[in-house]
């Protein structure tokens, strides 16, 4: 199963700084909550652009629930196959794991 990448809901500062005012939050409550500097978030919402790792950060911190598993689901999709833990699968608003096994676990699988 192909994971897809997940649509971004915040990708320029100014989503954000809508939000943030949605909120009622001054720049540095908004923007501590994803260790981000005030004169950084400043500098987002003034214009400059957002690297993806932001933009994620901003996804998890204040998008839904449904949104976070998308995210998450995708992020971790490589690891999670070669590793052998709990496939994380978003489905309408939820979490739900899949366990496969893993050789080490397995005997008869590393043979």
């Amino acid at each position: 199963m192909r994971i897809r990448k997940p649509k971004l809901v915040f990708k320029t500062g100014e989503q954000a700084r809508t939000l943030r005012k949605q909120l009622g939050m001054t720049q540095t409550e908004f923007w501590s909550r994803i260790s981000v500097t005030q004169p950084g978030g400043s500098r987002y919402e003034g214009g400059r652009e957002m690297p993806k790792s932001v933009q994620y950060l901003l996804q998890i911190a204040f998008g839904s629930e449904s949104q976070f598993g998308e995210l998450l689901g995708w992020l971790q999709r490589p690891a999670r196959k070669r590793l052998g833990q709990p496939q994380v699968k978003a489905t309408s608003g939820t979490l739900s794991l899949k366990r496969e096994s893993h050789p080490a676990e397995n005997p008869e699988l590393g043979r």
